[in-house]
């Protein structure tokens, strides 16, 4: 019985240093359009649990890709045998990425995303941008 009741102060007691950390971090940061505390846990939650997404994602994400772009009927096969390795690669970084925005939420200075898109999609548009 002392175990779970040793536990659930550890836990609170956890949640009261990082609510003091929010706190500070929402009073000093900069309001420049970056997520700060509390939304950038939930974004590395997303990305956490929807980070084996991205071996589906990224296949056909590379194939609706070349297929806008080349009238190679061979493109989309090109494509989505091109997706499944950075499907994998995808994977990790964004497995990397939701732990990252967890355990970083409280401090200001770790605000941006380190993966783009910030969360799973299914759109080539970010490939076009060069990230």
């Amino acid at each position: 019985m002392k175990r779970p009741v040793y536990q659930m102060l550890l836990i609170g007691f956890v949640c009261l240093l990082y609510g003091a950390a929010y706190g500070a971090d929402q009073g000093s940061a900069d309001q420049d359009g970056q997520a700060h505390g509390i939304q950038r846990f939930g974004r590395g939650v997303v990305n956490t649990f929807s980070s084996p997404l991205e071996l589906l994602a990224q296949p056909i994400v590379r194939a609706k890709y070349w297929d806008d772009r080349s009238n190679n009927q061979f493109a989309v096969l090109g494509g989505f045998f091109e997706g499944l390795p950075m499907g994998f690669v995808y994977f990790g970084w964004r497995l990397g990425a939701g732990f990252y925005d967890m355990f970083t939420f409280p401090y200001w200075c770790y605000d941006k995303s380190i993966i783009q898109p910030e969360y799973l999609s299914f759109s080539p548009e970010f490939l076009e941008t060069g990230n």
